[in-house]
C-alpha cells in the first residue's frame, strides 16, 4: 500500500538539522566530505532512513587592497589581490590588466574595483578595493579692479577647497576664497588652489588692484559779509 510520509528529519552535518521535507540551503564552514542522513516516518509510525556523503568543495580566498586609497586626478595606483585561486578583475575601467594580481589603475573618478577569485571546482569569491580620486582644480578669480586709497576690496576665487593668496599684505586671511584687502598702493595678488592637501596647487591666477589717491579739497577761511555786498 502507498502509505504517506508524515515526518522528515534531516541530519545535515556540522550539527545542523531540519524537519522540512525540502530543507533550506545550508552553508558549510569547512570543506571535505559531509554525511547527510534523512529519517522519514509514515502514517503508521514506521521509520526508514538513508545516508549519503556529499563533497563540500573549498572556497578560494581573496583580499583586495590598494597601495593608497586616495589619489589625485591624473595619477595612478597599484592594486593588489592576494588569493589562492585564479584572479580576475571585474571592473575593467582604466586597468593595466584583468587577469593579474597587481594591475595599475588610473581612474578619472572615484571607483570601486571588484575582483573575483575562482578555483578548479568552479567556486568563486569576491572582494573589492575603493579608490577615491581628488578632482583637479579649475580656478576662477575676480577681475582686475580699481579702489580709492583707504577703501577695502573683497577678492573672490572659486573652484577649489583650499586656497593660498600671495602676498599676504593687507589681507584679512590668505587661506580663504574671499579675503578682504585694504591696499595702500597698486598691488597684484596671486591665488592657487587645490581640493586636497595631498594634491599640488594649481597654476596661480592673478588679480590687480589699482589704488587711486583721494582728491584733496581746500577752502578759504571763514568770512562775514553784509547783505548786498559782492565778495571777490
Amino acid at each position: 500500500p502507498n502509505i504517506p510520509v508524515t515526518d522528515w528529519y534531516w541530519d545535515l552535518g556540522n550539527g545542523q538539522n531540519s524537519s522540512s521535507q525540502t530543507p533550506p540551503g545550508i552553508q558549510y564552514t569547512t570543506s571535505g566530505g559531509q554525511q547527510v542522513k534523512l529519517v522519514v516516518t509514515d502514517a503508521r509510525n514506521c521509520m526508514d532512513s538513508v545516508m549519503q556523503t556529499i563533497s563540500i568543495h573549498p572556497t578560494p580566498f581573496i583580499h583586495a587592497s590598494a597601495n593608497q586609497p586616495k589619489i589625485c586626478e591624473g595619477s595612478s595606483v597599484e592594486l593588489n589581490a592576494l588569493s589562492d585561486g585564479t584572479v580576475q578583475w571585474l571592473t575593467a575601467n582604466n586597468l593595466s590588466c584583468l587577469f593579474c594580481t597587481n594591475p595599475v589603475a588610473s581612474p578619472p573618478a572615484s571607483t570601486r574595483y571588484l575582483v573575483q577569485a575562482s578555483n578548479v571546482y568552479g567556486c568563486t569569491v569576491l572582494d573589492s578595493a575603493d579608490i577615491a580620486v581628488v578632482p583637479e582644480v579649475h580656478l576662477t578669480i575676480s577681475n582686475d579692479t580699481t579702489a580709492c586709497y583707504g577703501s577695502s576690496v573683497q577678492l573672490k576665487a572659486a573652484g577649489a577647497t583650499l586656497y593660498n593668496w600671495t602676498p599676504v599684505t593687507g589681507l584679512t586671511n590668505n587661506n580663504i576664497a574671499d579675503p578682504v584687502t585694504t591696499p595702500t598702493e597698486d598691488i597684484t595678488y596671486k591665488v592657487t588652489g587645490t581640493n586636497d592637501a595631498m594634491c599640488p596647487m594649481n597654476a596661480p591666477r592673478s588679480v590687480k588692484i589699482s589704488v587711486k589717491p583721494v582728491p584733496e579739497v581746500t577752502a578759504d577761511k571763514d568770512q562775514t559779509v553784509m547783505v548786498g555786498d559782492i565778495e571777490k
